[in-house]
């Protein structure tokens, strides 16, 4: 027994020595078995996390990726006004005439090219085809002498300036060049005239002293360089500037020191005109109080009764035995008072 005691007690000592030393491999061996499980856990952890944000990254995209074509619609939807059909219809027929082609105004155009077919005077000329529906320009700036001034007729040089520009424009084709306005008061159209390869006929006839400078605001485009080409023109005393005293008297004042003295003035043409129209008729003479016969009485002079002749000057209905023969009697102004209601009917009282 005491053998099995010390044999028991012997093991169990063992046992505990052995469990005691092996107790810290245990727990080295769990605790490798925890860091392993808790790494892995942290692996699955961080997996899902990146799974996660993939999909949000990928919404995200998708829903970038459609708003840019969302966007415009919405806004097209938000400028877009509703409009009624009775609204809708005069705004397509406005859409419609806007597309047609639109004539353009001279003054906007600037430029358009034609042909001039004919000279009315040294600053005017007449045209084909026709632009803005006119055929008649009259050239800015310049003021040639007038063939048919109303004042002083046909002035000296006018024949000149005439010649002048038909042999430079007639049957030319030319441009045309407009200003602020593109028309005058009487509807011609003002423009500066460019014939084919040359300076402008405006300028040339200023340096070639067969006009002056005439400005009318607002076509004031090429004022100075005119009067620049005046002030040499004029410098040379030929051409227009050669006219005498007298003459350049007669021209058109247009602010250059020259024309406005007439010597034919409006006031004789004015007093000519009763002269030449056809005389007024006079007045008739007052007509005389002696009694005539007129149709009537003679056509009626088978009824009248004989009868002594009248007494001549101041009658009445006394003075008559009939109605018929008062009548006869009844002259205009009814200087013997027989017609006393003026009905034209003489001594209504007599048979």
């Amino acid at each position: 027994m005491a053998t099995v005691g010390m044999s028991t007690g012997w093991w169990l000592r063992r046992s505990r020595s052995c469990a005691w030393h092996s107790y810290p491999e245990a727990l080295k061996r769990e605790g490798s078995e925890v860091d392993r499980t808790r790494t892995i856990l942290a692996l699955l952890f961080c997996a899902s996390l990146f799974l996660t944000s993939c999909g949000h990254t990928e919404q995200a995209t998708s829903s970038s990726s459609e708003l840019p074509k969302e966007q415009p619609t919405e806004q097209k939807e938000k400028k877009r006004p509703q409009v009624s059909a009775e609204e809708a219809e005069p705004q397509e027929k406005e859409m419609a005439t806007s597309s047609e082609p639109e004539e353009e105004d001279p003054a906007q155009s600037s430029f358009a090219a034609t042909t001039v077919v004919r000279i009315v005077d040294g600053d005017t000329v007449d045209i084909r085809p026709a632009v803005e529906g006119e055929t008649r320009v009259r050239l800015i700036g310049v003021d040639t002498p007038e063939t048919r001034d109303p004042d002083c007729g046909k002035q000296p040089y006018s024949d000149r300036a005439t010649e002048f520009t038909r042999s430079r424009l007639q049957g030319q084709t030319v441009e045309l060049e407009f200003d602020v306005e593109g028309t005058d008061p009487y509807g011609r159209l003002q423009a500066y005239v460019y014939p084919d390869e040359e300076e402008m006929f405006n300028e040339t006839l200023l340096r070639g002293r067969y006009a002056q400078v005439a400005t009318f605001p607002p076509n004031v485009k090429y004022v100075d360089r005119f009067l620049a080409a005046q002030d040499e023109a004029r410098a040379t005393g030929a051409g227009l500037w050669s006219l005498s005293p007298e003459e350049l008297a007669t021209q058109t004042d247009r602010g250059n020191g020259i024309g406005g003295k007439c010597t034919q003035s409006k006031a004789p043409q004015k007093a000519e005109s009763p002269v030449q129209s056809p005389p007024e008729t006079p007045p008739e003479p007052p007509q005389p109080e002696t009694p005539f016969v007129p149709k009537v009485e003679a056509e009626q002079a088978p009824d009248l009764p004989s009868a002594p002749a009248l007494p001549q000057g101041d009658l009445d209905c006394r003075d008559f035995t009939t109605q018929a023969q008062a009548q006869a009697y009844l002259l205009p102004g009814d200087p013997h008072r027989l017609d006393g209601n003026n009905d034209g009917e003489a001594c209504e009282m007599l048979p």
